[in-house]
């Protein structure tokens, strides 16, 4: 067990012990600054708050964050539309090529039959 009083102690002491102070330190840092369990999205959070936060900045705008937020939002659900829409033609694009592509295959299939069956 360390002796908390006696590190501190030892710390203050004119001569200035260096292992008290790395012990108390130490001390210090696995008491006061580790987590134990506590909120594991915290950080998470902050990131993304910090983020909203720049993201707020390099608009320029005077709006409060809560109506920027809302602003982006919409814009994204808009852009979002769009590019479903285009999928969805690309989509219809790359079904309708598939389709001509395997009619044209059984175009020549059936000459081919035609053929094979006027030689006999």
């Amino acid at each position: 067990m360390i002796d908390v009083a006696d590190l501190l102690a030892r710390a203050r002491q004119h001569e200035h012990d260096p292992e008290a102070a790395r012990a108390l330190a130490d001390l210090v840092e696995e008491r006061l600054l580790r987590r134990r369990g506590g909120d594991r999205q915290a950080d998470h959070r902050r990131r993304r708050d910090e983020a909203i936060r720049a993201l707020a900045r390099l608009t320029g705008n005077d709006r409060s964050v809560e109506r920027q937020a809302r602003d982006l939002a919409q814009r994204l659900a808009r852009y979002r539309s769009q590019a479903f829409t285009l999928a969805e033609q690309l989509i219809r694009d790359a079904t309708r090529a598939i389709i001509v592509e395997e009619a044209d295959r059984a175009a020549v299939l059936d000459t081919l039959r035609a053929r094979d069956r006027s030689a006999r």
